[in-house]
């Protein structure tokens, strides 16, 4: 919706640029105008000035040496001269005339003095340089004139003449002038309002169409980021599931030969078929229970926290009957004293548990498996290092590409499986070493 408020504010802006504009241009006007007629009677002065110095030297006018301007101490203005100015009285407009001498003091007013008795010294020596002033005020127009008269060198000031015109002619002249300005004033507010107010409509038109563009991009955002998460949790129960699936197939088979011995011998053979029998259900049930823990927690929000140490305890507990069924000796390393949620806690433990495994069905009796965990201050490394012959051949360039598995009843997407939950902590898991003497795996996660 176009805001009014502002478009009336950006109007009222223009109003008042416009109108400083305006009065300074009609400030401007009116010196032009007071000058103009300055500049008249100036030069009414100086001829007047002339032609009665020029007369009272043909009539004979003899100076003795004290009659010498130049060498006269008098400050007065000249007897001839100041009936020469009288003369201007006649002019129109003019009410009255005031006469200064050199000294700036008052000598005659015609026919009263309406003015200041003395001219302050500083407007007195622009006088004395030939240089006139005007003012105009609601009274009077008024005229200050320097009286000189020509030399050969230079002009002689003799004094001053103050004239006092009737402003009602100039005052007639203004108004027509502020008038104009006011109309030619009115004509641009109007025009160039009217441009501006098109324009911020036209603006206002366009911010709101980008405004409702934006809005509806944060909805297909918002929307998309939903499906995002959703996806997101869909490929966590999906890696989950998978994990489940792969760490049931091995006590699922244990199982399978237990029951198929009982089918052939008719009846319990010894204590350890019964055992591993055991050991499967076992498995089975821990795996279950990791996977719900896990989906409980990131449907809840983890609401507690696991440290490292508690965290390396639960995998030593899982790892250990593994290690010693297969005459395996296990090392794992004191962790740094931090804290995981409980769903990165969770996931942690499957990664790991499942590389465990690997390793210590990857070396021989008698072997060593090592896991061991390191802060680097933005994250956290855990390395699980075994001593058996290294990944096979077709492994090796894309070790986390599910195969065909070379372990007996083996699934061969075990270590895609871990990768894919590594990603869900938003970690990363990569082959350090491999070879003939050994494979160390790094699980690297942003510390909390």
């Amino acid at each position: 919706m176009v805001n009014p408020r502002g478009i009336l504010a950006v109007l009222v802006v223009l109003a008042v640029i416009l109108g400083s504009v305006i009065f300074w241009l009609r400030g401007e006007l009116r010196q032009r105008i007071v000058n103009r007629d300055l500049a008249g009677f100036h030069q009414i002065v100086k001829s007047t000035i002339r032609e009665a110095e020029e007369k009272y030297l043909l009539e004979g006018a003899v100076f003795s040496l004290g009659d010498d301007i130049l060498l006269n101490p008098d400050t007065s203005v000249p007897l001839h001269l100041v009936e020469a100015l009288l003369g201007t009285l006649s002019l129109e407009n003019v009410v009255s005339l005031v006469l200064f001498d050199r000294e700036g003091f008052v000598q005659d007013s015609f026919p009263v003095n309406t003015g200041d008795e003395l001219i302050p010294d500083s407007k007195l020596e622009l006088l004395a340089k030939g240089n006139p002033s005007g003012l105009l005020d609601p009274s009077a127009l008024e005229l200050t004139l320097p009286i000189q008269i020509e030399d050969v060198q230079e002009d002689i000031f003799l004094g001053a003449v103050r004239y006092f015109l009737d402003p009602g002619p100039m005052f007639v002249e203004l108004k027509e002038i502020d008038q104009q300005l006011l109309f030619t004033g009115l004509m641009i507010l109007l025009l160039g309002g009217g441009v501006v107010a098109w324009i911020l409509t036209l603006a206002f038109k366009r911010l709101e169409k980008a405004n409702r563009l934006l809005k509806e991009r944060e909805q297909r955002l918002v929307e998309a980021n939903q499906k995002l998460l959703l996806a997101a949790k869909s490929a966590a129960l999906g890696s989950l599931t998978a994990n489940l699936v792969h760490g049931l197939k091995n006590p699922l088979a244990g199982l399978q030969e237990f029951v198929r011995g009982l089918k052939d011998s008719g009846g319990v053979r010894d204590g350890e078929d019964v055992a591993l029998a055991m050991e499967s259900a076992r498995r089975m049930q821990d795996l279950i229970q990791d996977t719900l823990s896990v989906m409980q927690d990131a449907d809840s929000g983890g609401a507690f926290h696991y440290t490292l140490e508690e965290l390396l305890t639960v995998l030593r507990q899982k790892l250990e009957p593994l290690a010693r069924n297969n005459n395996v000796s296990l090392n794992i390393s004191e962790a740094p004293d931090l804290q995981m949620d409980s769903v990165r806690g969770n996931l942690l433990v499957l990664v790991l548990f499942n590389l465990g495994q690997n390793a210590i069905e990857a070396s021989s009796s008698g072997q060593d498996v090592a896991v061991q965990c390191q802060s680097t201050g933005q994250s956290m490394e855990f390395r699980v290092r075994d001593q058996g012959s290294g990944l096979p051949k077709l492994m090796r360039d894309d070790p986390f590409r599910p195969v065909r598995s070379s372990k007996q009843k083996g699934s061969g997407i075990g270590l895609a499986l871990s990768q894919q939950l590594a990603r869900q902590m938003e970690g990363q898991l990569e082959v350090e070493v491999t070879s003939e003497s050994g494979t160390i795996f790094c699980l690297s996660v942003p510390t909390p």
